[in-house]
């Protein structure tokens, strides 16, 4: 009799503490026909998913380049700050996804032997909506990321407008045309060669890498589309990727895209992408609770 009561204690206590904080599991793992191998994603789980039959609003949490699954649980604390967030008000309960994309820059690569993102919206975004309790709709489905996954939220916003209510964009990973042209060949083809196609001295820009420039889609988007997305980008005063965001911005204005641009004091650094965490999910749930 003491033993199921001991139990039992323990089975309470631990759903009040798992009340109180939400639940994250790492590495989960869906096959993908597509890339013909298991694809790996994190999930954050809100306080009182497990006892609720409630549906939530689903962010799909993008990683940067060199990380991969677990970059947002390990060195983001993702579970901590969202379900503080969560806690106290400031954001209303959601899922968090978060997949490991390699550094696929999360395009398909130029060969089309590796379609990281076909991947994405034909097989992985399905599937987890379909696996968690999700409000599957555009007007309760964000995305975010940080650097090479700015690069990808603002990307996914741009190409997918009608799946996404907003998009977030931590230090986002973007070049200009032009300034790429002015990259030295061999850092171009270390961290783009194998997605958009290697290059030698004088060669232009594959046709690959402007289909998926992100400042070159905003410019040439119609106003129409860009207004349908709420975007919340944010970029350290010490970044080097300051000046580009800043572009991105100016060029936002120019065409009088809603927008909100943030400039903090920071770097390239996981502090400055856990501080910013918070506002970021903030902007996402406001757009949620628009419905």
């Amino acid at each position: 009799m003491h033993h199921r009561i001991l139990t039992y204690l323990l089975v309470l206590l631990a759903t009040q503490l798992m009340s109180q904080s939400g639940t994250v599991v790492q590495s989960l793992e869906m096959h993908s026909e597509t890339l013909s191998e298991n694809v790996k994603y994190s999930v954050y789980l809100p306080p009182g998913y497990h006892t609720s039959d409630e549906s939530y609003p689903i962010v799909y949490l993008l990683h940067g380049y060199g990380g991969d699954e677990t970059s947002w649980v390990v060195d983001g604390d993702v579970n901590r700050i969202t379900s503080a967030a969560i806690d106290t008000g400031l954001i209303s309960p959601m899922v968090i996804i978060m997949p490991n994309a390699d550094n696929t820059w999360y395009v398909n690569d130029i060969d089309g032997n590796y379609k990281w993102s076909d991947m994405f919206f034909e097989e992985l975004l399905p599937f987890v909506e379909d696996t968690f309790r999700i409000k599957a709709e555009k007007k309760y489905r964000g995305v975010a990321g940080l650097s090479m996954g700015g690069h990808g939220a603002l990307l996914f916003s741009l190409q997918y407008p009608e799946l996404f209510a907003g998009c977030v964009a931590l230090s986002a990973g973007l070049w200009t045309e032009e300034a790429m042209l002015e990259t030295p060949i061999a850092n171009y083809n270390k961290y783009f060669g194998h997605i958009f196609g290697m290059r030698e001295e004088n060669n232009p820009l594959s046709d690959h890498f402007t289909d998926n420039c992100v400042l070159t889609l905003m410019e040439n988007d119609t106003i129409e589309n860009l207004k349908t997305v709420a975007y919340w980008i944010d970029c350290g005063d010490d970044d080097f990727l300051t000046q580009v965001n800043a572009e991105l911005h100016i060029l936002m204005k120019e065409r009088e895209i809603p927008h909100e641009y943030r400039v903090r004091d920071g770097a390239h650094t996981w502090e400055y992408w856990r501080t910013g965490l918070t506002p970021g999910l903030m902007f996402l749930s406001q757009q949620f609770d628009k419905f």
